[in-house]
């Protein structure tokens, strides 16, 4: 569903941004692109009903600049409900496809997150990279640190 709602409401602390950090160049050229009027699609929210809030998905350079921009004004979402695990496992989806392109770094800390996700644990290498647009071989070489590391079993 296609709503508004009030950017502050928005929880981006929770584990669903998969980059390593927000890259400050992307916010710049936002930021240029609504000042002149450009229109950005919806940021994707999933409402956790029982717990009430509002997780970010997907959008958080837009988000980072509407706060920044129109910190008072609601900004336009696509709401989806759904519970924290699953926004945390669509948030790996993010981006594959368009917004910004994954840096290496931003590759293996999206294949980690996808690891340690109740979701893609018993997934093969190929089946978390073919889901998340990376090469099979980077899935394996972050399975391997992660077993080393004992951060996955």
């Amino acid at each position: 569903m296609l709503t508004k709602i009030d950017p502050k409401l928005i929880r981006t602390d929770l584990g669903t941004h998969v980059r390593v950090k927000i890259n400050d160049d992307a916010v710049k050229d936002y930021a240029e692109a609504m000042e002149a009027g450009n229109i950005f699609p919806p940021l994707l929210v999933y409402y956790d009903e029982p717990n009430n809030r509002y997780i970010l998905v997907d959008g958080f350079h837009r988000l980072a600049v509407h706060c920044r921009l129109h910190p008072n004004e609601a900004i336009g979402v696509k709401l989806e409900l759904g519970t924290l695990e699953e926004a945390r496992w669509a948030s790996c989806r993010m981006n594959t496809n368009h917004g910004l392109r994954h840096t290496n770094a931003n590759k293996r800390n999206l294949v980690k997150h996808a690891l340690q996700h109740p979701k893609g644990a018993n997934l093969s290498d190929r089946e978390i990279g073919t889901f998340l647009g990376v090469a099979p071989k980077t899935v394996a070489a972050v399975r391997r640190e992660l077993n080393l590391s004992r951060e996955i079993p």
